[in-house]
């Protein structure tokens, strides 16, 4: 059961959003907020999966909100906005910078069209962030977009790219939410190559993977369907129950073949299937996840000429399939998440 606490400053708005969420019998409503001067008591007691919280919370507002409670109780916060202000790139920034894992859009009950189908939605978003480890912000930004001299981050210099790169695959389990959320963001709009993700989640949860995913990225995120062309520029997220592999012309193909390494998706598969049609020009990343789905096949993709990556044990909340990789001697980088970012934008084609 996932627990979740609300606070928005509207009762009206609190009862809907309650029932929505209740409508799935796996989330639990522990509590609700009008008022941002309780609502830390409230989520210690309360000790909620997730939290959702109104960009307008008096008495400040939900962004200042989501500041103290990262600092004081850290649990995964989910900011609802406006579609305006949900689309407002400095409102997503300052939230992401606050600790917020993503902004969605609050439910609108006068959209009757779309009504289910944003509720559930709205519904996989939540219960996928409610999955997410957060650890304590320290208040160490004086302002927006600027970090003091000691923020965390590697100051290793990050290699370009010298070889054609025409394809990039990402594979991961348990964490690889976490590791996403330091490599997709850093990518411009521009980016230069296709990405394709199988992650291993819970069934239901894609839709909301994705959503998150396209909230905090430059490039655009969705769902991989059967034959589409894989296009730079774009990210594609292996759908629920089905094994991907890209042909070829760089087209879907989709596969509901046994699972494997108890998987489906499996990362073994959407590797395998392409090391013998784009050899060297694939560059193929392990991240955070339990087991060793992928781990050999990328060592095939690194035979063929490719670029192949593992995620360090550091950055790694779960370090089963990039430690195998490492052991095999698939991975040509060993880097952290936000190392990969960098990587990757260091490609030229």
């Amino acid at each position: 059961m996932i627990k979740v606490l609300i606070a928005d400053f509207s009762i009206s708005n609190l009862n809907i959003i309650k029932d929505i969420l209740e409508s799935d019998k796996n989330i639990q409503v522990v509590g609700t907020s009008s008022n941002g001067s309780e609502l830390i008591s409230r989520i210690k007691k309360a000790k909620p999966d997730a939290v959702l919280l109104d960009l307008n919370l008096p008495p400040t507002d939900g962004l200042e909100t989501a500041k103290i409670i990262m600092q004081e109780c850290p649990v995964p916060l989910i900011i609802m906005a406006s579609k305006t202000d949900s689309d407002d790139e400095a409102i997503t920034a300052k939230a992401k910078l606050f600790g917020a894992l993503c902004i969605v859009e609050k439910p609108n009950q006068g959209d009757h069209a779309d009504w289910q189908k944003n509720n559930l939605k709205f519904i996989s978003t939540i219960k996928l962030m409610s999955e997410i480890r957060v650890v304590r912000r320290n208040p160490r930004f004086s302002v927006l977009g600027k970090k003091d001299e000691k923020n965390g981050l590697s100051d290793r210099v990050i290699p370009a790219i010298k070889q054609k790169v025409r394809l990039i695959l990402i594979g991961a389990s348990t964490g690889g939410p976490q590791a996403l959320d330091k490599i997709i963001p850093q990518l411009p709009a521009t980016f230069p190559v296709p990405i394709v993700i199988v992650q291993h989640i819970t069934s239901g949860f894609t839709d909301g993977l994705v959503s998150w995913l396209k909230n905090i990225s430059n490039i655009n995120v969705k769902i991989a369907t059967e034959n589409t062309k894989v296009e730079k520029g774009c990210c594609y997220i292996s759908p629920d129950g089905f094994h991907t592999e890209i042909d070829r012309n760089l087209r879907v193909r989709l596969s509901s073949s046994p699972p494997e390494h108890g998987s489906r998706p499996s990362v073994s598969y959407l590797f395998r299937s392409v090391q013998k049609e784009f050899g060297a020009d694939v560059l193929a990343i392990i991240l955070s996840g339990m087991g060793k789905d992928g781990a050999a096949e990328l060592g095939l993709i690194r035979e063929k000429g490719g670029i192949t990556i593992a995620q360090d044990s550091n950055s790694s909340l779960i370090f089963g399939m990039p430690g195998e990789a490492i052991k095999l001697g698939s991975a040509g980088y060993i880097l952290s998440a936000e190392e990969i970012g960098r990587f990757l934008c260091n490609i030229v084609v």
